[in-house]
């Protein structure tokens, strides 16, 4: 589909109903259709005026009355779905502000006015608001047709939960009708039908043919096959543009899921913020291998430093052996001598062998020897014991002598002498 440049000049929408109406027909005779209405009449800005009622076939025809709104308005798919279809074609059609999901969720007033001014510009680029905006615009959507009306209230807090809805369904419908007048405009710029979906083509057939019955002529095939064959190529243009809408669909449905999902800022700091995990990780990560070398470091110079000495010891031990090896080399020994001192070695060591076994037999007789002392010993102990004893029982007898009465005693009495002499 081509689309209108914003470079060049858009004419009135009402002047190109004019000027559609000015067109003769493929009949040659004037065109059946009436002329378009101004979008606002009666006022001086007549050049705002876009007929719906004329020619092209109105939403709602003029004096139906009110009916509800049939769209799910406060669906969240259907918002988002409004809100993508509402974001491709401000991007296709040069609008000069931001936009994005996140501003169309909840918009501030100013930038509904700047959108929605937009999209009354691309139907009257003469169109600017005289006076308050909330007032102009129902009377402006009135005009258009718009099938259900919008209160003040609602475009007073154009954010709020319950106006935003309306308002988002009001610019959805507008980018309907702005899309429609594209195709419209450029069918009727490559020479097609006269009229939107052939009505005043069907009307200027029944023309001809009932000249052609008022003329007494009832074969109507040739009038018939021409509507038949401008009907043909029209259905295989339309297959041809549906298979190009379909495609260029695609592409837009490509660009706003790029348009939706994370964007290259977003996704660079994204980037930036895992990196610096990672480098401080990776710097963590260093400390702790410097810390590791440098306790391998340490415990290999202590290796170093035992493994010198030890080659030190290794070097004086060598030395040493080296001494011996000299020493040995400077001994003279000969095959007698080694023979003599074999000699010798045998007889020391059975001569040692004979001494053990004679210092075995004295330790033996040794031991019996202090046995039988011991034994003697253990005797004259008991005979000293009894001598002891017996000498006690002696004296004690001996005392009991001598305090026995005088008359008692029989050696008294001995002549001659006295008692206990011996």
């Amino acid at each position: 589909m081509r689309r209108t440049s914003l470079a060049a000049p858009r004419a009135s929408l009402g002047g190109l109903g004019s000027a559609s109406t000015n067109r003769q027909s493929t009949s040659g005779r004037p065109s059946m259709a009436p002329k378009r209405q101004s979008m606002m009449p009666g006022d001086d800005r007549r050049s705002r005026g876009m007929s719906l009622g004329g020619r092209r076939s109105s939403v709602m025809p003029q004096g139906a009355r009110k009916v509800e709104d049939p769209r799910p308005l406060r669906d969240k798919a259907y918002m988002s779905k409004s809100i993508r279809k509402l974001i491709v074609y401000l991007s296709e059609h040069g609008y000069d502000r931001s936009i994005s999901s996140q501003i169309l969720t909840s918009p501030t007033t100013k930038d509904f006015l700047a959108i929605i001014s937009f999209m009354f510009a691309n139907i009257d680029p003469n169109f600017k608001f005289i006076g308050k905006f909330e007032d102009e615009i129902p009377g402006v959507l009135k005009l258009l047709a718009y099938p259900t009306s919008i209160g003040r209230s609602a475009l007073t807090a154009v954010g709020n939960p319950t106006s935003w809805p309306q308002l988002l369904a009001v610019l959805s419908w507008l980018v309907d009708l702005l899309k429609y007048h594209e195709t419209v405009t450029e069918q009727e710029s490559d020479g097609h039908f006269d009229s939107d979906d052939g009505h005043t083509m069907f009307v200027d057939y029944l023309s001809r043919a009932y000249a052609l019955f008022l003329a007494g002529e009832d074969d109507t095939s040739a009038l018939e096959e021409e509507v038949a064959f401008v009907f043909g190529s029209k259905n295989a243009q339309l297959r041809q543009q549906a298979e190009q809408l379909r495609a260029a669909n695609g592409d837009v449905e490509k660009q706003l899921q790029l348009l939706s999902g994370e964007s290259p800022l977003q996704r660079a700091q994204s980037t930036n913020r895992d990196l610096r995990a990672d480098s401080a990780k990776f710097e963590a990560h260093i400390g702790q291998l410097q810390e590791h070398r440098d306790k391998l470091t340490d415990k290999l110079q202590a290796e170093e430093a035992e493994r010198d000495s030890k080659q030190a010891e290794l070097a004086a031990v060598l030395a040493e052996v080296e001494g011996h090896k000299a020493t040995v080399a400077k001994q003279e020994l000969t095959p007698a001598d080694v023979a003599r001192m074999g000699a010798e070695r045998t007889h020391l060591e059975q001569e040692l062998a004979s001494l053990k076994k004679q210092k075995e037999a004295a330790s033996t007789e040794q031991w019996d020897a202090e046995l039988a002392v011991s034994k003697g010993l253990d005797r004259v102990h008991a005979k000293a014991a009894a001598a002891s004893e017996a000498a006690l029982r002696l004296a004690a007898v001996a005392a009991e002598a001598r305090m026995a009465p005088p008359a008692d005693d029989p050696v008294s009495v001995l002549p001659g002498g006295e008692g206990g002499g011996g």
